[in-house]
C-alpha cells in the first residue's frame, strides 16, 4: 500500500516572500484574463507535489483557481504547471513595472483568452523572453563594459526570432546592440596599440562612447517594447 508524502507547509520567509513579489495578485487570472487585481488566495505547490516546500515551487493562486489546479477534472484539458510558471513570470515582470500597467484590468473579468491587444497569450508569451533577455544583457554588458563573444552570441540566438514576433525595427534595434557589443569587445584587445597615438586616441574615445551608449539603453529598451508588452482593456 503507496503512503501518501505527508503535507508540508512552505516556510514563514518562502510565504512573506512570495506575496510580497507578485502582492498577491493571481496569476492564472493574469495570465488567462489579463486581471491584475489583488485576489483572496493560497500558496499553491507547482509541482503538485504538498511535500516539497521549496521556494521555487510556491506560486500564489486565488481560491478558485487553487482549487482548480489541485483538482483532477474528468474530461477538460488540467491546468498545467508549465501555465502556472510562465503566468507567474508574467505576472512578476508586471508588478516589477517590465510590462506597462496601461489596460490592465480594473473591472469585471472578462472570459477571453486574449489578454493582449488583439495578440493571442501564446505569442504574448514568446515575446516577453526576448524583452527578458535583452534587459539581461545589457545588464551583462553594462557590468563592466568587457562582453565577451559567447555572450554576444547567445544573445543573437535568444533573440533570433525577434523578426517573425515584433517588426523589423525591433529586430534592427537587437542587432544593433549586438553589433556595438562585439564592437566594445573588440575596442578591449585594440586599446594596447599606442604606435600612434591620434589612433590610440581614437580607440578611447570609441570606447568611451559605446560604454556611455549601452548605459543609456534601459530606457530606450523599454520604449521600444512597450508597445509590444502592453496589456489591453476587455
Amino acid at each position: 500500500m503507496a503512503h501518501k508524502k505527508p503535507r508540508a507547509d512552505f516556510s514563514p520567509e518562502t510565504q512573506t516572500e512570495v506575496l510580497v513579489e507578485c502582492g498577491r495578485k493571481c496569476a492564472f487570472c493574469f495570465g488567462l484574463r489579463g486581471d491584475a487585481r489583488r485576489k483572496k488566495g493560497q500558496l499553491a505547490h507547482i509541482d503538485r507535489d504538498h511535500s516539497n516546500n521549496a521556494r521555487a515551487n510556491a506560486a500564489y493562486l486565488c481560491l478558485y483557481h487553487h482549487d482548480e489546479y489541485d483538482s483532477t477534472p474528468s474530461q477538460s484539458k488540467r491546468l498545467t504547471s508549465g501555465e502556472l510558471i510562465e503566468y507567474t513570470k508574467a505576472l512578476i515582470a508586471h508588478v516589477n513595472g517590465l510590462i506597462p500597467s496601461a489596460g490592465v484590468k480594473s473591472g469585471k473579468p472578462s472570459n477571453s483568452q486574449k489578454a493582449f491587444d488583439g495578440v493571442s497569450i501564446d505569442v504574448y508569451k514568446e515575446r516577453l523572453p526576448i524583452y527578458a533577455k535583452t534587459v539581461d544583457f545589457l545588464r551583462a554588458v553594462a557590468k563592466d563594459l568587457h562582453p565577451d563573444t559567447n555572450t554576444c552570441l547567445q544573445f543573437a540566438r535568444d533573440t533570433e526570432l525577434a523578426l517573425f514576433l515584433f517588426d523589423q525595427t525591433i529586430a534592427d534595434y537587437l542587432m544593433l546592440l549586438f553589433r556595438n557589443a562585439l564592437q566594445l569587445h573588440s575596442l578591449q584587445y585594440a586599446r594596447g596599440d599606442q604606435e600612434t597615438p591620434e589612433n590610440f586616441r581614437k580607440i578611447v574615445t570609441e570606447k568611451m562612447q559605446l560604454s556611455v551608449w549601452f548605459t543609456e539603453q534601459y530606457d530606450v529598451v523599454r520604449a521600444r517594447f512597450a508597445p509590444f508588452l502592453s496589456l489591453a482593456d476587455q
